[in-house]
């Protein structure tokens, strides 16, 4: 039902580009998007040739139109992938990891999804920032959302990375995508917002239950660095 709103194409991925560009510079590219949405990055990857696959456990309105390889549908997590097997040379995975239920079953299923010396470029929230380090995880609005099971920092991501093959070759510390492409007013508004549940904190909490927020009360702030981009490389 959220699919048409929550998973839109309003993001470029310029800057993700821009570094998968860096490290594996050739023309030809066979990627698997894990979590596709609609397709977002699929398509804004499209410039170079290659098979443009995608796996997840919805095949979301959309998604078909920026395919030219194989729709896997399952978990990355799950214990067995029904896929064509053959290998990719980047794999990536955006706002993906915290969903998972078991990472290490994830990370041997990226490892055997990648060719030797292949790419995986992951995004996810980070434990590091500023308002989980000095409020605490379970006060972090990323933290509060049902749906997220696991969170990451890059001392964890650098464990499962080496336990399963890879190296980290690349790791920044980010705004999340969802805000880079808010509107200048949307953002405004949040900030009004962050700033409100602070300076008036009661009647904040009051009008955020009247207008069903559950969880926690805090909204996110526009201006947070609270994700991570990094790049894992299998070794040969």
């Amino acid at each position: 039902r959220q699919a048409g709103s929550v998973w839109n194409d309003e993001y470029d991925f310029a800057d993700e580009l821009r570094v998968l560009e860096e490290v594996f510079p050739i023309d030809k590219v066979d990627l698997l998007d894990v979590g596709p949405g609609n397709g977002a990055f699929l398509k804004a990857s499209s410039r170079r040739d290659g098979r443009r696959s995608g796996l997840d456990l919805y095949k979301h309105p959309g998604v078909g139109a920026a395919l030219n390889g194989e729709f896997i549908h399952g978990l990355i997590d799950q214990p067995k992938l029904d896929w064509l097997e053959e290998p990719y040379d980047v794999v990536t995975m955006f706002d993906v990891l915290e969903h998972l239920y078991l990472p290490d079953l994830a990370f041997k299923n990226l490892n055997i999804l990648l060719k030797p010396g292949g790419f995986a470029a992951i995004e996810t929230g980070d434990t590091q920032c500023f308002w989980a380090k000095n409020y605490g995880v379970h006060k972090w609005w990323y933290a509060c959302r049902f749906e997220h099971m696991v969170f990451w920092s890059e001392e964890s991501l650098s464990h499962y990375a080496r336990k399963h093959g890879f190296d980290v070759i690349y790791f920044k510390a980010i705004k999340s995508k969802a805000w880079k492409s808010k509107s200048s007013t949307f953002k405004l508004t949040q900030l009004a917002m962050f700033c409100a549940s602070f300076l008036a904190a009661p009647m904040y909490r009051r009008f955020a239950k009247k207008r069903g927020k559950q969880g926690t009360l805090t909204p996110a702030a526009p201006f947070m660095i609270d994700h991570f981009f990094a790049v894992l490389q299998k070794k040969n």
